[in-house]
């Protein structure tokens, strides 16, 4: 059902949105979306060129409540080219309520992770779930993973998780 700006179903079960093909572009500067309530909020496996903008992931749409996923995101199975979020002010993304990790790199190259919070709800004052990790990134095969970057607009806020940044492996 909905309340008019609001929408508050529950979640799909195993995945939000699950991409295994190229070129996508999920969320927008001017209307993400609100993927919550799942085991993955985005699963890409494989993907070549994923784009993630102005989402709220693991969150409902006010941005202060949780409506959690297991993972936020997950990015595997030999993926390249994947930008969560970059420097422009419009296009980061909320990650956060979500219950193990916020965001997990495994067997993916070339990643950018700019311009986010991850962790904390859209104030950046407080966490709505006590998370593991806020981002993973583990396999051997994971290289080329930035998080954040040199210039101010590609910071993350990465805060109120158990862990901020877990590097579990050579190459990154």
């Amino acid at each position: 059902s909905a309340d008019g700006l609001n929408y508050v179903a529950g979640g799909n079960g195993l995945y939000g949105i699950l991409d295994i093909g190229n070129s996508s572009v999920i969320g927008d500067v001017n209307s993400g979306n609100v993927i919550s309530g799942n085991t993955t909020g985005i699963s890409c496996s494989g993907c070549i060129g994923i784009r993630v903008f102005g989402n709220k992931i693991g969150m409902a749409y006010d941005g202060i409540t949780a409506k959690s996923n297991s993972t936020g995101i997950f990015l595997g199975g030999g993926g390249l080219d994947a930008i969560i979020g970059k420097s422009d002010s419009l296009t980061g993304n909320l990650i956060s309520g979500n219950i193990s990790v916020q965001i997990w790199v495994n067997d993916y190259t070339d990643v950018s992770i700019a311009n986010n919070i991850i962790g904390p709800n859209k104030t950046g004052m407080s966490a709505p779930v006590a998370t593991v990790h806020g981002v993973y990134i583990d396999h051997v095969n994971a290289t080329n993973v930035i998080v954040g970057g040199l210039l101010t607009e590609e910071r993350n806020l990465i805060s109120a998780n158990s862990i901020g940044v877990n590097v579990v492996t050579s190459g990154v």
